[in-house]
């Protein structure tokens, strides 16, 4: 449970952070419309990331890590391919600065996302090991 309380807090800070050094130039660039395209694609990226963690913590333990990881990022890709691309069709967002930090925040969050998987399947490895002994 610790973990995924990290996980959620590692993901929500790195958007904060993102957040914080994009304020500036996306205000200069963009103006105020560019702001809420940014804070639409940074939650966006955010909702997506944790709806990605589902597969792992509610797997079945004999369920292949490798294949449930698989599924988290198709999930995740998915997702946002879909959000962003309703988002920009039904005009909620500008399509310039919105793509953009969706992008950004995308691969931004890939390494909380990546650190969470390595962690698990470490913990997975060492359940497997203590149960085999």
């Amino acid at each position: 449970m610790k973990t995924w309380l990290v996980m959620f807090g590692s993901t929500a800070a790195t958007v904060a952070i993102l957040l914080l050094i994009g304020y500036w130039p996306t205000r200069q660039l963009s103006g105020g419309d560019g702001l809420r395209d940014m804070f639409a694609a940074c939650a966006l990226t955010l909702l997506t990331s944790w709806a990605s963690l589902l597969p792992l913590m509610f797997r079945r333990p004999d369920t292949k890590f490798a294949m449930l990881v698989l599924v988290s990022m198709t999930v995740r890709f998915a997702l946002v391919a879909v959000g962003a691309l309703a988002m920009v069709l039904l005009g909620w967002v500008q399509r310039g600065p919105f793509l953009v930090w969706v992008a950004l925040s995308y691969v931004l969050l890939l390494v909380p996302d990546t650190l969470l998987a390595v962690s698990v399947s470490n913990d997975q490895e060492k359940v497997s090991k203590n149960s085999e002994q």
